[in-house]
């Protein structure tokens, strides 16, 4: 039987900017049949994409090595190029040259492919995503609820080791799918497969533990307690620590810190592992650290020390909620409408931005089904007769009034808008009557994380679409687009 159906279905997803960039800086370059090789090793390979500007000129690239040449490559090796503009044009784009940057568009394109596929093609047990970013932390855990195994192939120097503790497996491009022939030190020597491992095995075992941490402190890097085992996951395939007489892992790398070469200290909620001899790192005793990993993301560890991610147990549990909660919604409208597509997301979140705009510009929180989709609609309207780029893309090709109010409708359905009677006051009228009103369900998931993302992110932005649009980043568009065109 072909082992690739014992394995399962597998998809990929690529962060091309990312990857690309983080082995520029240690003068490497990809090599793509290295890497589906490896993931063939995880199943059958159904779904291959690779996202990036391809035709905006990156600094951290030289001359040849820019993105544009790369797309007949990933093709030749069945990899889908998906095209994500990292900057848009302002304004008639026959009489400007002006552009903004849109920040984090790959990662939110491939973190909304990754579920849309989890979601359409159930037959796909295993997500590899390839990509050092601890943005994609919140994908990870929807796709796991959704009972996917994911792996992540990162470059060993801008990976995040937080993702260790997250993903189901952990792989080192450099280390362990294309190693350089100029370093062997990085060479973890691994033993034969198997899945049998005994009491026998483990002073190899441990000796394996301290290489291990010995060669990630001689790199500067300072690996977490999850990191280390899976790095020896790698070494040693199916090894389960109970059959060695341990309890768990940790007990298994306490027995590793009794030869006297290794160390392993707890701070904040975290385990760390170290060299016997050396001090508490400063880096892993900082509150600030405590809570990000120093390089978060790969291009900005390339180009300028990277911002520390703020993030907190609040913020990731409502993220891990709006991804499910977004999953079950697109299945239900999926069921509903014919003219679904990759920009649905989008325009729901945009529709929902909308809405709370219109509430607080009518002073109420609740409005007619009609007025909000006739207002919306001519919101909608006018930013496409202005040629609002970001607009365009969206709704161009889906926009009509009528496909507005189903997907309102639908919404409804769904509970992001509650349903409710109400006395409205109609023009021409002299007395009010008892209409069908909607509100914004302000408790659903989708409706939080929409809300929070794009008023926090104007708000701290100081976005105004007049006066700062040279420096504005995208974030705040549907707000923008009400303003200017609300009558």
């Amino acid at each position: 039987m072909n082992n690739d159906f014992v394995l399962g279905d597998v998809a990929l997803f690529i962060d091309w900017e990312n990857f690309k960039i983080s082995l520029a800086g240690g003068n490497r370059v990809p090599n793509v049949s290295a890497l589906k090789e490896e993931v063939s090793n995880h199943g059958r390979v159904v779904v291959a994409k690779a996202y990036a500007d391809w035709v905006t000129r990156s600094p951290e690239l030289k001359g040849a090595s820019q993105f544009v040449n790369d797309p007949p490559a990933l093709y030749a090796s069945g990899i889908e190029p998906v095209y994500v503009p990292t900057r848009l044009q302002l304004g008639n784009s026959n009489n400007s040259n002006r552009t903004i940057t849109v920040k984090n568009s790959v990662d939110v394109k491939m973190t909304a492919d990754c579920i849309e596929c989890a979601h359409s093609y159930p037959n796909i047990d295993t997500f590899v995503i390839v990509s050092g970013d601890s943005d994609f932390i919140h994908v990870i855990n929807a796709l796991r609820t959704m009972g996917k195994k994911v792996i992540i192939i990162g470059v060993s120097w801008t990976t995040s080791r937080r993702l260790s503790a997250l993903v189901d497996g952990l792989i080192f491009y450099d280390i362990d799918v294309d190693q350089d022939s100029n370093n062997a030190s990085n060479t973890y020597n691994a033993p034969a497969t198997r899945n049998n491992y005994s009491r026998q095995d483990v002073p190899d075992i441990l000796q394996s533990i301290e290489n291990i941490v010995i060669r990630e402190r001689e790199s500067g890097r300072i690996p977490l307690l999850t990191s280390v085992k899976q790095r020896l996951i790698r070494q040693y395939p199916g090894l389960d620590e109970r059959r060695l007489g341990f309890t768990g892992f940790k007990k298994l790398v306490q027995a590793a810190t009794e030869q006297g070469k290794i160390q392993m200290v707890t701070v904040g909620m975290a385990d760390w592992v170290i060299l016997a001899d050396e001090p508490v790192p400063e880096e892993i005793t900082s509150e600030e650290t405590d809570i990000s990993e120093n390089i978060d993301n790969a291009i900005d560890a390339n180009t300028e020390e990277s911002n520390e991610l703020k993030t907190s147990t609040n913020n990731s549990e409502k993220l891990a909620a709006y991804s499910g909660s977004m999953s079950e919604l697109l299945s239900s409208l999926e069921k509903a409408s014919s003219t679904r597509d990759d920009n649905d997301e989008s325009r729901i979140n945009q529709i929902i931005v909308m809405s709370d705009y219109l509430y607080d510009v009518k002073e109420s929180t609740s409005i007619t089904p009609n007025t909000l989709g006739d207002e919306i609609s001519s919101n909608i309207k006018g930013a496409l007769d202005a040629e609002v780029e970001e607009i365009k893309i969206l709704w161009e090709k889906t926009f009509s009034k009528t496909y507005v109010n189903k997907l309102i409708k639908g919404l409804s359905d769904e509970k992001v808008f509650t349903k409710s009677w109400g006395s409205v006051q109609e023009e021409g009228s002299d007395k009010p009557k008892r209409k069908r009103t909607l509100s914004l369900n302000r408790e659903h998931p989708v409706v939080c994380y929409a809300l929070e993302t794009h008023w926090g992110q104007s708000m701290e932005n100081n976005a105004s679409f007049a006066s700062n649009e040279d420096e504005d980043s995208g974030s705040g568009l549907a707000g923008r687009v009400m303003r200017l065109f609300s009558r």
